[in-house]
């Protein structure tokens, strides 16, 4: 799949993602990506747990990144 161009806002959720398994190693949860803290530090507007789904499924649309079903933290960047 190729990848495609995001949003601004899908932009600022995958630097989260990015961020957030360079500091803990591990990828954040759905609900953690709605909270949009790091080490108590807000990185992303915090958002309904609904609308970060949606940005999660969007990038992967997009090719951006591989969700893993029924897998706790099942995010892989590709």
């Amino acid at each position: 799949m190729d990848k495609i161009g995001l949003t601004a806002k899908q932009k600022q959720v995958f630097e989260f993602l990015r961020m957030y398994h360079r500091t803990y190693g591990v990828f954040p949860s759905t609900r953690e990506i709605a909270q949009g803290t790091i080490d108590g530090q807000t990185i992303l507007k915090k958002r309904p747990l609904s609308t970060a789904h949606g940005l999660i499924k969007n990038l992967q649309k997009r090719g951006w990144i591989e969700v893993m079903p029924y897998t706790p933290r099942g995010i892989r960047i590709l």
